[in-house]
């Protein structure tokens, strides 16, 4: 193989990881309880105090999308399937 020349005119630096913005993502969660003053959710990992979310309701409850808040997250459990993968469970209250 022949090495090509630079042609950059500077020099690229990658930012590390924990200095990234992430930017809004989408994370599956499952919806543990609803009420007038927030919901409950279940996800896979834990997730930041104050971080704002999104949830969408299913079309029966009127196709609303909530605004909140993270208020805590905790560790609740660890399972393994039967093939070998494990499964955490981290609920949330926003």
């Amino acid at each position: 193989m022949v090495a090509r020349p630079e042609q950059r005119r500077v020099a690229r630096r990658s930012i590390p990881r924990r200095l990234q913005d992430p930017g809004p993502e989408l994370r599956l969660v499952r919806r543990v309880d609803l009420n007038p003053a927030g919901v409950r959710i279940e996800q896979p990992e834990a997730l930041n105090e104050g971080l704002l979310c999104f949830i969408n309701l299913p079309p029966g409850l009127g196709w609303l999308r909530l605004t909140g808040r993270e208020g805590w997250t905790k560790f609740h459990k660890a399972e393994r399937t039967l093939e070998g993968e494990q499964h955490v469970y981290y609920p949330s209250a926003a």
